[in-house]
């Protein structure tokens, strides 16, 4: 790990990806999964406990999408937050640095998202009748005004965590790569041994760093939303659909890619129900807000019962369908997974090693097993048990 000393970005990506094995070309949706299903994998891997964080994510998008779910959207956005957290001590403490730093910038546009959401909640769901330890001190100051203004502020600083975010993570994406280099870390080698090659290979070293894009793309689509930009969102929307469609593409062509594939096909669902929720907000719901009486929100329901308002609302409406198929297709996949799925291990010659358990391990450990990876090595080698244990 260093500064990068090498002449020019196209050959300094040519050479690293040309230095390692990536997944071989295969249909991974025939295939299925590559290891059995356990909660050691779910809560002892990398890859488990970012998922994690993207079913916390999920569930809380969708119970903010409908406006009543005030409990799940606020326990499972905060878990995901602290979850978060944790994520980027573990990217420090196991050296993969770019990882950590990355997850700083995910960190503050998932904030930026849930102190939104939390404006929105306070305006429709907390009254004098509240428990008292959810009512801020100054939100009554003006029985009739208080709760708006209190949203209007959640707005404003919205935008502010927003924009820091979105530059935060155009730099570590686009511009840290170019100066910073821990490609060499024995925790980012091994995420990416399995991972199949990258699109763009002049730009992107692996597919850590094409999915990092992939979430600065979501970001910006995002940051156009809270500053009302119709035709920014747009923008970000279609080119954010775009990379999740050519991630998906990828991921089918590769082999190992099992678990992977289904995700990213959750996230496809997910991606057009935000969607459908930012048109409807952006295009019907905020131009017509002076329409849309308060008792409208406050009454609105994911089967919407007749009301002459209802057409107002017809993006959350669809996006909770939307939310409601991605969930589906979790539970599919795990159900599955469970209970029907046929293992198909993919020979270690051909992959390099199995890094179904990706290591989560400190400096200090690999130090001292003396485990240095050298590709080549690793073609003979028994996969390796691979735990989180942080010292």
């Amino acid at each position: 790990m260093g500064l990068c000393t090498l002449p020019g970005r196209t050959k300094r990506a040519e050479l690293l990806v040309a230095s390692r094995i990536v997944a071989p070309l295969g249909d991974s949706f025939k295939e299925g999964p590559t290891h059995k299903f356990s909660c050691k994998w779910l809560f002892t891997t990398y890859s488990g406990l970012v998922y994690l964080q993207f079913y916390l994510w999920l569930v809380k998008d969708w119970s903010w999408s409908q406006l009543q779910w005030f409990w799940p959207g606020m326990i499972c956005g905060s878990l995901a937050l602290i979850h978060g957290f944790l994520l980027i001590v573990l990217g420090f403490v196991v050296g993969a640095y770019s990882e950590s730093l990355l997850g700083i910038g995910v960190f503050l546009w998932l904030f930026a998202n849930y102190w939104w959401m939390i404006g929105e909640f306070w305006e429709l769901h907390i009254d004098l009748n509240s428990p008292k330890w959810l009512i801020p001190n100054s939100f009554f100051q003006n029985e009739t005004e208080g709760p708006g203004i209190f949203y209007e502020k959640h707005i404003q600083e919205t935008k502010i965590i927003s924009l820091v975010a979105l530059l935060w993570l155009a730099i570590v994406s686009l511009v840290l790569p170019f100066c910073f280099n821990d490609r060499d870390s024995v925790f980012i080698k091994n995420i990416n041994q399995r991972a199949p090659p990258p699109r763009f290979q002049f730009w992107f070293r692996d597919w850590l760093e094409y999915e990092a894009f992939h979430v600065l793309s979501w970001s910006f689509k995002d940051t156009m939303w809270v500053y009302g930009s119709a035709a920014g969102y747009a923008i970000g929307f279609m080119i954010t659909l775009t990379l999740t469609t050519d991630i998906i593409w990828i991921l089918w062509r590769h082999s190992g890619q099992w678990v992977e594939l289904f995700h990213y096909f959750t996230l496809f669902l997910w991606i057009f129900a935000n969607g459908t929720w930012a048109i409807g907000e952006l295009l019907i719901e905020n131009p017509n807000d002076d329409e849309i009486p308060q008792s409208a929100y406050e009454n609105y329901t994911f089967i919407p019962p007749e009301s002459e308002y209802m057409n107002f609302f017809w993006g959350r409406n669809v996006a909770g369908y939307f939310f409601m198929f991605a969930a589906m297709n979790l539970i599919a996949f795990y159900t599955y997974w469970i209970c029907c799925a046929t293992i198909h291990p993919i020979p270690l010659e051909e992959l390099g090693f199995d890094d179904s358990f990706a290591p989560i391990r400190t400096q200090a450990q690999v130090r001292n097993e003396n485990e240095s990876i050298q590709i080549q090595d690793y073609k003979h080698q028994p996969a390796p048990e691979l735990e989180l244990t942080i010292i």
